[in-house]
C-alpha cells in the first residue's frame, strides 16, 4: 500500500537580513510574505521518499547531505529525498559557503554562509519530515498537464520557443484533505532588485490563492534558465504578482477539467546517478578586468565580473554531481542541481520528462552553447565549459529512458 503526507513550516528569517538573488546582496526592511518549508513524504512497500521545497535561492550541497544523513535515523535512504528551491531573489542569505567549491568568490550575489541559519532550515527540515511521517493516508490523485503562453518567455532570445508546461497534481486523502503540487518554468523575478520585502515572489501569491482549497502548496521549477517575465510583466510590482498568480490560478484549474491521470495514487520511484562534467577555462585576468573598466552597459559589467570572479577562484577541472530522478504515477521528474536552459530540454517534454531546477544542490546555469557564442550572461556566470550543457544532458536524458 501506499501512502502519503504533507507538512509546512516557515523558515522566514529575521529581521535584519540580506537578501540574494540579484548583483549584490541588498538589506531587507521587512516581510511581505513568509517563506516555508514543504514536504511531501511518502511510503511504499516499507520503503519512505520525500520532496521537500524550500522558498530560498538556491539549495547547498552541504544542506543536502546534513538532511539526509540526519533522515536515516527516521527511515530514509539517502537518495530518496529530493530538496530543491523555488528560486525566489527576495529570501535570506547564508545557506551557501562561498568560500569553497565551485561557488567560491560568488559571494556578490549569493552572500556568506550563515551557520546559524543554515542549522535552522535544516532543524525545520527534518522536523517537517517528522510531522509528514506521522501524516500517512491513502491518496487519490489528479494529474493536469497544460501550456500557460504570455506569462513569461526566453529572456535572451525573446524569439524562441521555451518551456510554458503547467504540470499540477492534486492529492485527496480519503477524508476529503487537498494538497497540491505544481511545476512550471519560470523565474520568480517578477519584482526585480528594488524590492526589499522578503518575499517569495509570485510563488507567495500562489500560496495564498490556493489556501483556501489546499492545506499544503509545493512549488517546482522547470528549466527556467533563461525563462521570466522580463518582457512579459506589465510593472515590476506586487499587483504584477496578483495578475500572475490569477492567470496560474485558472490554468490549474482548467487542466483538471481533462486530466492525463485520475485514480489511486500508488506508484512512485526515486533513481540517483553522478555525472562528470567539465568547468570552462579562466579568462586571462589582466583582459578581463581591462575590458570591465571600459563598459557603460550595467548588464555587460554584470557579465564581466562574473567573469573576474571565476578568474581569481577557479581552475578547470572536471567536476562530479547528481542528478535524480522522481516519478510519480509514470510522469518522470529529472532533477538537477542548476538552472537548465528549457532549449536543452524542450524536445522530452511531450514524452513525459520535465527536468527541473534547483535540485539537490547549486552550481548557477547550465546553458546552451549558443549562449557563450552571444556571451550572454548566463555563459558568463556559469562554471562550466560551452558544449557541456548539450553533451550532460544527452547522457542524463539516456539515463532516464533507460528507467521507464
Amino acid at each position: 500500500m501506499v501512502t502519503a503526507g504533507f507538512h509546512t513550516d516557515t523558515i522566514t528569517p529575521t529581521i535584519p537580513v540580506k537578501l540574494s538573488g540579484y548583483a549584490g546582496t541588498r538589506e531587507a526592511t521587512g516581510v511581505h510574505d513568509e517563506l516555508y518549508v514543504k514536504s511531501f513524504v511518502v511510503q511504499s512497500e516499507k520503503t519512505n521518499y520525500a520532496l521537500v521545497i524550500l522558498d530560498l535561492l538556491s539549495v547547498d550541497d552541504e544542506l543536502v547531505e546534513y538532511v539526509r544523513n540526519e533522515a536515516m535515523s527516521l527511515g530514509f535512504e539517502k537518495n530518496n529525498i529530493q530538496i530543491l528551491a523555488t528560486h525566489t531573489h527576495s529570501g535570506p542569505v547564508g545557506i551557501h559557503d562561498t568560500d569553497i567549491g565551485v561557488l567560491k568568490g560568488y559571494s556578490f550575489f549569493l552572500g556568506k554562509g550563515n551557520k546559524e541559519y543554515f542549522k535552522f532550515v535544516g532543524k525545520k527540515i527534518i522536523d517537517s519530515l517528522k510531522k509528514s511521517l506521522k501524516k500517512q493516508t491513502a491518496q487519490y490523485v489528479k494529474i493536469g498537464k497544460i501550456k500557460v503562453p504570455n506569462i513569461s518567455s526566453n529572456r535572451s532570445r525573446p524569439e524562441l520557443d521555451y518551456d510554458n508546461t503547467l504540470l499540477a497534481f492534486e492529492f485527496e486523502s480519503e477524508k476529503g484533505k487537498k494538497n497540491l503540487i505544481l511545476r512550471f518554468a519560470n523565474h520568480p523575478t517578477v519584482l526585480d532588485a528594488s524590492n526589499t520585502l522578503v518575499t517569495a515572489d509570485f510563488v507567495g501569491n500562489l500560496y495564498k490563492r490556493f489556501s483556501s482549497r489546499y492545506k499544503n502548496i509545493l512549488f517546482l521549477k522547470g528549466a527556467c534558465g533563461v525563462i521570466s517575465t522580463r518582457y512579459t510583466r506589465i510593472e515590476s510590482g506586487f499587483s504584477e504578482l496578483e495578475r500572475i498568480g490569477e492567470v496560474m490560478e485558472e490554468k490549474v484549474f482548467e487542466s483538471f477539467r481533462e486530466p492525463i491521470y485520475e485514480g489511486r495514487f500508488d506508484d512512485i520511484r526515486m533513481e540517483s546517478q553522478q555525472f562528470k562534467i567539465s568547468t570552462k577555462e579562466p579568462k586571462e585576468l589582466v583582459d578581463l578586468k581591462r575590458r570591465y573598466s571600459e563598459l557603460i552597459d550595467d548588464q555587460e559589467k554584470i557579465s564581466v565580473y562574473s567573469e573576474i570572479v571565476y578568474a581569481e577562484n577557479q581552475v578547470q577541472r572536471v567536476v562530479n554531481f547528481s542528478v535524480n530522478v522522481m516519478s510519480i504515477q509514470g510522469e518522470v521528474f529529472i532533477l538537477m542541481p542548476v538552472e537548465i536552459f528549457s532549449t536543452l530540454t524542450l524536445d522530452f517534454i511531450e514524452s513525459g520528462y520535465y527536468y527541473t531546477s534547483f535540485a539537490n544542490g547549486y552550481y548557477t546555469y547550465l546553458p546552451d552553447s549558443e549562449s557563450y557564442d552571444k556571451d550572454e550572461y548566463e555563459a558568463c556566470i556559469s562554471p562550466f565549459a560551452k558544449g557541456e550543457g548539450e553533451r550532460v544532458i544527452g547522457e542524463v536524458q539516456e539515463w532516464a529512458e533507460g528507467l521507464r
